[in-house]
Formats: structure tokens, sequence, C-alpha cells
């Protein structure tokens, strides 16, 4: 975090006493200037967060990063301030620490896929198994016909006379 590791912020908790005056107006002009671009991009980050987790979900894990994320941005509230660097560095740890279950369970859930993406391929490879089923027993049948039909027209016809050929001597 640019914002918190920014010289004077870290000279100023350093340095300063409990309860010192803030910083110079040119110190500041100075770190809003340095700063200014990673605020930015802190603030939205943050919001693109909590955007994406729902407030009234039953999962802890989202409960539980919703109230770092509260506890970070009044931490950052308190820029310079003693045991500031100390405190924002135990937020973020906390947040990645209490991301990690969810983001694994989010992945678990996109892997499978779904429900309605879960259920067309079942029916897709239920649906493949019938079909393929199904055009088998077609085959076996139209085989067995034409089986039959060439049984028949390769089989010799009988004579009508089974001994006609043999001429009686007597």
């Amino acid at each position: 975090m640019q914002v918190t590791a920014h010289p004077i912020v870290v000279r100023r908790t350093a340095v300063a006493p409990v309860g010192a005056p803030s910083i110079s107006s040119r110190d500041y002009e100075v770190f809003y200037a340095e700063t200014r671009k990673d605020s930015i991009l802190l603030n939205e980050s943050m919001t693109r967060i909590k955007l994406r987790l729902n407030p009234h979900d039953t999962e802890p894990e989202s409960a539980q990063i919703l109230q770092l994320l509260i506890d970070l941005e009044k931490e950052l509230k308190r820029l310079g301030q003693e045991g500031f660097l100390a405190r924002i560095q135990e937020l973020t740890d906390a947040i990645e620490h209490a991301s990690q279950p969810l983001l694994k369970k989010e992945w678990n859930r996109v892997k499978q896929g779904e429900k309605v993406y879960r259920n067309a391929k079942k029916f897709a490879t239920w649906s493949s198994v019938a079909l393929a089923a199904l055009l088998l027993a077609i085959l076996f049948v139209i085989s067995g016909f034409f089986l039959g039909v060439v049984r028949a027209s390769i089989q010799p016809t009988a004579p009508t006379n089974p001994c006609s050929h043999v001429q009686e001597s007597h």
C-alpha cells in the first residue's frame, strides 16, 4: 500500500509523539500529490470488493471481510497517528487471510458451474446415451432384417422331387 508506505507517513509515524500537530501544509501537499493516484486506486479497489460481497449473505466470510474493510477505511483516516502503520498491516493481513476461504469456496462453485449448467450437462449426457442406445437398437433391427434377406437369397431352392436325379433300376 503505497499510501501508508509514503516517506512522510513513515517519518510522521516514527517521530511524532501522541497528540502532536498534524503535518505541515507543504508536507501535506507533497504527500497528496505523490499519493493521489494510489489513494484513488485503493478507494476503487475497496469499493469493488465491497460491491462484490453481499452484506446480507449468510456466509460468515463475507461479513468478516466487509467488517475488516470498514475497519481499514476508519484506520486510513488516522493517517500518521501512533500505531497507524502497524494497524494497517494488521488489517491488510487479516483481509488477506479472511479472503482465502471465500475465494476457495467461490472457485469450487465456479468449477462445478451454475445449477442450470450442471442440469443441462446431465441432460445432454443422458440424452446422448439414450440416443446411442436407440441408434444401436435400430442398427440391430436393420442388420437382422438385411441378414435375413441375404440368407434367403443365398440358400438354394430345394428340388421339387428330391430323388429325381436317381433312376430306378429294377
